[in-house]
């Protein structure tokens, strides 16, 4: 029965496995495995539900009452080291208890015989709670078995070429089951298939051999590789360009490896002033052939002296790098 319990199954023991000239024996005795000492037998005095130790256990659920008959059998014992008492009779001693296994199986002990007066009129009453202690007993000992977990489910990254859907090899999540074996991961959108320019959120399921079924998302983002703003607003060490207010800004941009050659994104320049964090619109860029970059003119005569923040939105989700221009009066020549 011990190997059993290490095996990761749950094991119920009743009275009389625990009275003396009774008792069952082996290493579920010896190893302390069993709740609940082996005892004198003892009867011939109803005995009722007394102290419960933890109302809120599930071996308690729905339990309110258990009278023992007028013969109440039981085991005189206590707690074997390392259980857990949950109730008493009423006068004392265990009559619910546990013990918790590292295989995380539970070993329960009721102190009391399984079978109620509807055999014989002196055992456990019928019209009581003993069903279903027992019914708790048996359904808490059984371990909580893990469902499938999943590794690898960061975000997966590709560079948008060609101006439509772009191929994406990524890696697909593992999941294992909770022994530790690897387990068949299905998605609905699989490595090498068209994903948009943007965040996709991609669904992944692993069931294990119980039918145990975990559910995951992960998000495929494919983006513009970009050279960032060039000449006047490339980004520089110094912690904000002095503009000119009126000065005309020319902003420019390519985009390089894999994604160049695409001439339809649609890139947005927004400006905000540092102090209220408001996002306006400055225009759109511009696919330019002769030079084959995209293009921007911006006149700052509408804006005030004060330090401002630019973004460039290429429509594709990812946070790109932010530059600040100090707006500043022209000088009087």
């Amino acid at each position: 029965m011990a190997d059993y319990a290490d095996e990761g199954h749950g094991v119920v023991i009743a009275t009389a496995a625990n009275m003396s000239d009774y008792n069952i024996s082996g290493r579920i005795v010896s190893d302390g495995y069993m709740p609940l000492t082996i005892g004198l037998w003892a009867a011939g005095t109803r005995l009722t539900l007394g102290a419960v130790a933890l109302p809120g256990n599930p071996l308690m659920e729905g339990v309110s009452s258990f009278d023992g008959g007028s013969a109440s059998y039981h085991a005189i014992c206590s707690l074997v080291t390392g259980s857990t008492l949950v109730a008493s009779y009423s006068n004392g001693v265990p009559l619910i208890a546990f013990h918790s296994l590292a295989s995380r199986s539970n070993v329960v002990g009721l102190n009391f015989n399984p079978v109620s007066d509807v055999l014989r009129s002196d055992l456990w009453d019928k019209n009581t709670d003993g069903a279903r202690i027992m019914a708790n007993a048996i359904h808490f000992s059984i371990p909580a078995i893990p469902s499938p977990l999943f590794s690898g489910l960061e975000t997966k990254n590709g560079f948008a070429h060609g101006n439509g859907s772009t191929i994406v090899n990524y890696t697909l999540p593992t999941a294992v089951d909770h022994n530790g074996d690897p387990l068949v991961v299905y998605v609905d959108m699989a490595p090498g298939v068209a994903f948009p320019v943007g965040q996709t959120t991609v669904h992944a399921s692993a069931t294990d051999s119980d039918g145990r079924t975990t559910n995951a998302d992960f998000t495929v983002s494919v983006t513009y590789k970009w050279s960032e703003l060039k000449g006047e607003l490339a980004p520089s060490p110094v912690p904000a360009r002095l503009i000119a207010r009126g000065q005309i800004l020319h902003a420019t941009f390519d985009l390089i490896g894999k994604s160049h050659g695409i001439t339809n994104v649609n890139a947005t320049l927004y400006y905000e002033n540092v102090q209220d964090g408001i996002k306006h619109a400055v225009g759109t860029f511009k696919f330019t052939k002769p030079a084959r970059d995209y293009e921007l003119s911006w006149n700052t005569s509408a804006l005030h002296s004060g330090t401002y923040r630019l973004t460039v939105d290429l429509g594709d989700g990812a946070p790109h790098k932010q530059i600040k221009i100090k707006i500043v009066k022209p000088s009087i020549t």
